[in-house]
C-alpha cells in the first residue's frame, strides 16, 4: 500500500491540498508508512470535500435556471 502511495506523492492530477502534498512528500522521502497512510487519508477527504463542493455549487445553479425560467413562465401568463 505504501508503495502505490508513494507512487502518488507525484501525481499531479490528483486534488491535494499543498500542505498535505507537503506531509505526503515527505513522510515518502523518510520512508514513515504511518504518515503516508494517513497522507492518502487526507486526500481522499479532501478530493471528497471537493467534489461535495463543486455539487452544491451545480445544484445552486440548477435552483437558479430553474426559478429563472418559472418567473419568466409566470410573466408571460
Amino acid at each position: 500500500m505504501a508503495r502505490g502511495l508513494r507512487q502518488g506523492v507525484n501525481n499531479k492530477e490528483s486534488p491535494v491540498s499543498s500542505t498535505v502534498a507537503t506531509v505526503f512528500e515527505r513522510a515518502a522521502i523518510s520512508g514513515d508508512d504511518t504518515t503516508l497512510v494517513l497522507g492518502g487519508l487526507a486526500e481522499i477527504v479532501v478530493a471528497e470535500q471537493e467534489e461535495a463542493s463543486r455539487r452544491m455549487e451545480a445544484d445552486q445553479r440548477f435552483k437558479e435556471k430553474c426559478a429563472a425560467i418559472w418567473v419568466a413562465h409566470i410573466k408571460d401568463d
